[in-house]
């Protein structure tokens, strides 16, 4: 079975409107949802398999203050945004399967993590 992803990006930059829009096809899906309380850390494993095979990954959560993560036990990295992360530039995240992430969330509410990962079987 093969999962197609079409994505879209626009944007205006004060110079004009920028548009990019493509098309990734992966033979494997895989996805996190989780609720990390306040004060607590989750870890979500992803990519499950001996090699790492990212095509596409993307990281959403339900606020983007006092949340932060990092990637198989590196320094961790704060959650400012949004993040989608496509083509070759995705395996940079993993240098192994799995993909363990962890959340943390130092704030006082409850923060709500989606996490999805493309990727060949």
């Amino acid at each position: 079975m093969t999962f197609a992803l079409n994505w879209t990006i626009n944007g205006e930059t004060g110079g004009g409107s920028l548009g990019w829009s493509g098309q990734d096809v992966s033979t494997a899906f895989d996805r996190a949802q989780a609720t990390v309380a306040a004060g607590t850390s989750q870890t979500l494993a992803l990519q499950p398999g001996g090699t790492p095979a990212l095509r596409f990954f993307s990281l959403m959560a339900s606020r983007y203050t006092d949340a932060r993560f990092a990637v198989d036990g590196q320094a961790p990295v704060t959650l400012a945004g949004a993040i989608v992360i496509s083509g070759d530039a995705v395996r940079l995240l993993a240098a192994a399967a799995p993909l363990n992430l962890t959340v943390t969330n130092s704030g006082t509410d409850d923060l709500l993590v989606d996490v999805a990962v493309y990727r060949d079987a």
